[in-house]
C-alpha cells in the first residue's frame, strides 16, 4: 500500500504469464517470467537489486529477444516498471564466463488457482527449487475476491486486483553478486494478482502483450 515494510527490509516476487503478445515482431504467447526483487526502505527511495528469470522457446528467445525481455522485466526499458523495480544483478557476468542465457533461463511454472490465487515455481536441474510461492486470494462478505483499484502496484499488475496472501513463500537465489543471497522459508505474507496490458505507449516497443501478474512480498 506504499508505506514502509515491516522490519524495513522487503523481499518480494513478481511473477508474469502472458496470454497473448508480440514483441520485435515475434509471438511471446506463453512467455513466463519471474522477478526477485530485494529492497530496504520505502520502495519510492529505495533501489531494489533483482533477478530475472525466463521460461519460453528456444525459437522465440533467440540473444536478442531473450535481452530484450530481460530489459523489459527488470524495469530498464521505462514504461509501467521503469520505477519498480531496478538493479539487475544476474545479468551476462563481467568476465564473459556465464553469458545471458545460462543465468536467466530457468524451468518456470505459473498455474491459476481459483478466485485469483497463483503456483509459482522456478526450478534449475540440479539445484533445489528457487521459487516456491503459493498464493490464495482473500474473499469478502459476499463471496468475492477482495480487490483494490488505487496503489502503486494495481496500476502495474492492471486495476483493479485482488489482494490475498501467500500459503507457502519459499525463495532460494544463490547470489550473483555479494549483495543478492535470498533464502527464505515464509507464510501468510501479502499477495497481489491481476491482468496487465503493457504495450508500445507504455515504452516497451511490444505491440500487445496481455498476461496475468502475480506480486507477493515477504
Amino acid at each position: 500500500m506504499g508505506q514502509p515494510p515491516d522490519q524495513n527490509v522487503c523481499n518480494g516476487l513478481f511473477a508474469w504469464l502472458v496470454d497473448k503478445g508480440t514483441l520485435a515482431g515475434r509471438n511471446v504467447g506463453g512467455l513466463k517470467v519471474v522477478s526477485v526483487s530485494h529492497h530496504e526502505g520505502n520502495r519510492a527511495n529505495a533501489r531494489q537489486q533483482v533477478a530475472v528469470f525466463v521460461d519460453g522457446p528456444n525459437e522465440v528467445l533467440d540473444d536478442a529477444t531473450l535481452g530484450l525481455v530481460v530489459r523489459i522485466f527488470s524495469g530498464q526499458g521505462g514504461g509501467p516498471l521503469g520505477g519498480l523495480l531496478g538493479q539487475l544483478v544476474n545479468g551476462p557476468s563481467p568476465d564473459g564466463n556465464c553469458d545471458l542465457g545460462a543465468r536467466v533461463r530457468r524451468s518456470i511454472t505459473i498455474e491459476p488457482r481459483p478466485h485469483g490465487g497463483f503456483d509459482v515455481q522456478v526450478t534449475q536441474p540440479g539445484q533445489r527449487e528457487l521459487v516456491d510461492v503459493t498464493t490464495t486470494a482473500l474473499i469478502g462478505e459476499r463471496g468475492l475476491p477482495m480487490q483494490i483499484g488505487e496503489s502503486a502496484l494495481s496500476r502495474t499488475l492492471g486495476a483493479p486486483v485482488t489482494i490475498g496472501r501467500t500459503d507457502r513463500f519459499s525463495l532460494y537465489v544463490p547470489g550473483f553478486s555479494p549483495e543478492l543471497w535470498l533464502d527464505l522459508d515464509l507464510q501468510a505474507r501479502s499477495a497481489t494478482t491481476g491482468a496487465f496490458r503493457y504495450d508500445a505507449d507504455g515504452g516497451y516497443g511490444a505491440e500487445d502483450a496481455d498476461a496475468g501478474a502475480a506480486h507477493s512480498t515477504g
